[in-house]
Formats: structure tokens, C-alpha cells, sequence
């Protein structure tokens, strides 16, 4: 530590830093450069996990989604299926009906 702070005092004193002062400044460079680039890989192997996990959440909840507009749809589309029968069905019960006026009437027409 009070080799630092002599470091120091030599610079603010005006005085040219000796070879060996800047070598072990482009070492204490390479050194913090070298831990720069491990924190920043830790921050974009945090930023991967994340976004896989995003990715993952992400696609899970398009998958749901896909599965209930396609339940949706479905139901629909029964809902519809089951209305045109049940006009259907109505249909041919008032055809019945009329046939069977019909043909009741024209019985009596004879």
C-alpha cells in the first residue's frame, strides 16, 4: 500500500515514472482488463441463462396460448355444429309436420 501511495506521490511531484513504474501500471492494466472481460463474461452468461429461461417461459406460454385459441376455436366451432343441428332437427320436425298436414289434407281432399 505505501508503494502505491509513493507511486503516486512521484507522479504529482512532476517527476517522469520510471520504466519499472510503467510496466507494472500496463500490468496492473492487463491485469484489471483481464478481470473486466471475466465480469463481463459472468454478465452475458447471466444474460444467456436469463434469456434462455425467457425464451423458454416465452414458448411455454405460446404453446398455451396456441392450445387454448385452438380449444377456443374448437369450442366454437361445436357450438356452431350443434346449433345448425338443432336447426336442422327443427327443420325436418316442421317438414314432418307439414308432410304430415299435407298428406292428411289431401286424405281428406280425396
Amino acid at each position: 500500500m505505501e508503494n502505491n501511495e509513493q507511486k503516486e506521490d512521484d507522479i504529482t511531484n512532476g517527476e517522469i515514472p520510471n520504466s519499472n513504474y510503467i510496466n507494472e501500471l500496463h500490468i496492473i492494466l492487463k491485469e484489471l482488463k483481464i478481470e473486466e472481460n471475466k465480469m463481463l463474461e459472468n454478465i452475458i452468461e447471466r444474460y444467456k441463462i436469463i434469456y434462455g429461461m425467457n425464451k423458454e417461459v416465452d414458448y411455454n406460454m405460446l404453446e398455451e396460448d396456441v392450445s387454448n385459441f385452438h380449444n377456443s376455436i374448437t369450442h366454437e366451432e361445436n357450438m356452431l355444429k350443434n346449433k345448425k343441428l338443432a336447426l336442422l332437427r327443427k327443420k325436418r320436425n316442421i317438414l314432418k309436420m307439414y308432410y304430415s298436414y299435407s298428406s292428411d289434407n289431401s286424405e281428406d281432399d280425396e
